[in-house]
């Protein structure tokens, strides 16, 4: 390794890592169509959430799906959209928030795109539980640069979960 006179890792070598970090998680992380941002615009980051609610919600009995929410200006009014949407796990939907954050962070330095929040959905629980809440880990994702909505899409309502108090988590059932 290079090291600098401080003994910390030369800039470079970590810009590197970076990269071939997010290809590499980009290779096993699966998406499921494309960047729709041409597609359809929304005057809200609910709408657009919404949108995707009722694109995704069906297709998440078994497991987790994410996406990026972004706003743009298009004809001097900021408009918002959903990112690529990426299939997780049955209990996590991690490598995809992962790569779709990381690769919007740099897809956002090379467009006029802000990103403004995330959404992902939980799965059908099994019989007597219940998912319709946001877990510890989706509360942390609220700390995230750029991550100022943060949207669940339940599978099911179990009729447990009621709104968070804090106006930046939002359930969709």
């Amino acid at each position: 390794m290079y090291l600098d006179p401080s003994g910390e890792i030369a800039w470079p070598i970590i810009v590197i890592g970076v990269i071939v970090v997010v290809y590499v998680v980009g290779l096993i992380v699966h998406s499921i169509g494309s960047d729709p941002a041409s597609d359809s615009l929304y005057d809200t980051p609910d709408e657009a959430a919404i949108a995707w609610k009722n694109e995704y919600q069906s297709q998440s009995q078994d497991k987790e799906y994410s996406a990026i929410l972004y706003s743009k200006e298009s004809d001097g009014i900021i408009k918002y959209y959903y990112g690529r949407t990426y299939e997780g796990y049955s209990n996590n939907c991690i490598p995809g928030l992962f790569y779709g954050y990381t690769t919007g962070l740099f897809g956002n330095i090379f467009s006029s795109r802000q990103t403004v929040g995330f959404i992902h959905s939980h799965p059908q629980p099994p019989e007597g539980y219940y998912n319709d809440f946001f877990s510890k880990p989706d509360l942390w994702v609220i700390n995230l640069s750029g991550i100022d909505y943060m949207y669940l899409v339940p599978y099911t309502n179990s009729g447990y979960s009621t709104q968070p108090t804090d106006t930046r988590f939002i359930i969709l059932w």
